[in-house]
């Protein structure tokens, strides 16, 4: 029984938690609340006082322009979702259809079509994914786009500019790198042009699963078997906590579908693969 219970958590957590679907949902409310608070913050005119406080959760309330927000909830920050501090990206949270949609659906369908690019390449794509996902964190809207391409080349044109020794930082020995994150940014752009696809992206890392049977605590559980008299550790009765588990990086890609004759054009995932192959794979 103790067995079941471990697979049922991992279950939940390896395909529904970390679903690529979930995960851009996530996404979508992390910077809702996030937009709603900065918005709020802005129209107030004062950069310490946040919407989301002690004060907006109680009686008192917290006053932001005209109006005074207490008992904050959820249908408040709907509200001013909708009604205050709209854009692009909070209303795309309402409408579905407007979602983005991953390139790959899972951990194991995207190591099924990657298997041939051989394990170099694959860790050199995922630096790049890693810099551009750390790279868009940062910015006030994480979406790659042609503006977010022209931000890049300024960061890296200004390290360049930068001589002296002293003020060389972590970014400045990571110019290589940028560069050929740059590359690759600029090639996923025009290969999504050639198919008549915006270039409009979200670029997420899967949340890390860890399967209940490696925790040590549980390998250590003593299990008393009445039949022998006698006590054993699990890991010593279970084979399954032998499992192990890949720790390679896993990121999705969010892409916007295009029309055609009102017809959903999708990237052929194969295709596009071989294309990413050829790239990282030049010989």
């Amino acid at each position: 029984m103790l067995e079941n219970v471990i697979y049922a958590h991992d279950s939940e957590k390896k395909w529904i938690q970390s679903h690529p679907i979930i995960l851009y949902e996530q996404f979508l409310i992390r910077y809702t609340i996030k937009h709603v608070n900065s918005c709020m913050r802005k129209d107030n005119q004062v950069d310490h006082e946040n919407l989301i406080c002690f004060d907006a959760i109680t009686e008192k309330g917290k006053k932001f322009q005209d109006t005074t927000i207490s008992y904050l909830c959820d249908d408040d920050l709907i509200f001013l979702v909708k009604n205050v501090c709209p854009d692009e990206l909070t209303q795309e949270y309402f409408e579905r259809k407007r979602w983005r949609r991953p390139l790959w659906k899972s951990k194991s369908e995207f190591k099924s079509i990657i298997n041939t690019i051989g394990s170099e390449a694959i860790d050199e794509m995922n630096r790049y994914f890693k810099r551009i996902y750390n790279f868009l964190s940062e910015k006030e809207i994480p979406v790659l786009n042609d503006a977010t391409i022209k931000e890049f080349e300024d960061m890296i044109s200004n390290l360049k500019k930068i001589d002296n020794p002293k003020l060389k930082t972590d970014k400045q020995k990571n110019l290589e790198l940028d560069a050929k994150t740059l590359k690759f940014m600029e090639f996923i752009r025009e290969m999504l042009k050639r198919k008549n696809i915006p270039f409009d992206i979200v670029i997420l890392k899967s949340n890390d699963f860890k399967s209940g049977f490696q925790k040590e605590e549980l390998s250590n559980t003593k299990i008393y078997f009445p039949s022998l008299d006698k006590v054993n550790k699990l890991k010593v009765v279970l084979n399954t906590l032998n499992f192990t588990e890949d720790s390679m990086e896993m990121y999705y890609i969010y892409y916007r579908p295009a029309y055609e004759d009102d017809s959903l054009v999708k990237i052929n995932l194969s295709e596009f693969m071989n294309e990413l192959r050829k790239y990282l794979m030049p010989n």
